[in-house]
């Protein structure tokens, strides 16, 4: 009887001897991965070529980095200093030494003048790829060891 009593006095108070439901889980924080950052986000911008249109280049993807304007107010001191022309043959270049050929698997470099641009052949080789444009885009420490180990007779600038 005694026992009633604690039970009801329990239930009484709030507390249940049944399982309660455990609370929801909050719901998931928006997280942005390090190769997206705003500056990034801003200049690198990568589209899938529709089914019809994928004849135009090799690949599904167009990935494009523009080097002018943002790019180049951030980083085109670091290439001057090393007497290189910003462009996107001189960034062309510096991938095409500095990332690893893993990397650059599945990527045709198409650099012009103001961007670098490239076909892309799957979405794995788009994610290796953007994330290598983020990198060079926000690490100065990075870029700058890169450009210092370029091979200038290979840089078409």
């Amino acid at each position: 009887m005694r026992r009633r009593w604690i039970v009801a006095a329990l239930l009484l108070a709030g507390c249940s001897d049944r399982k309660k439901p455990p609370p929801p889980a909050p719901p998931p924080q928006a997280v942005t991965p390090a190769t997206e950052s705003a500056l990034c986000k801003q200049v690198v911008r990568a589209v899938a070529l529709p089914l019809k249109e994928q004849h135009i280049g090799p690949g599904k993807w167009s990935v494009q980095l523009d080097v002018e304007g943002k790019v180049l107010a951030v980083h085109g001191a670091r290439f001057m200093r090393r007497q290189i022309t910003p462009n996107g043959e001189a960034w062309a270049g510096l991938f095409e030494q500095c990332v690893p050929a893993a990397t650059l698997h599945g990527v045709h470099l198409d650099p012009e003048a103001g961007s670098l641009h490239a076909w892309i052949e799957s979405d794995g080789d788009k994610d290796r790829f953007v994330a290598a444009l983020c990198r060079a885009v926000d690490d100065g420490d990075w870029l700058d060891r890169c450009i210092d180990g370029l091979d200038r007779a290979r840089l078409d600038d």
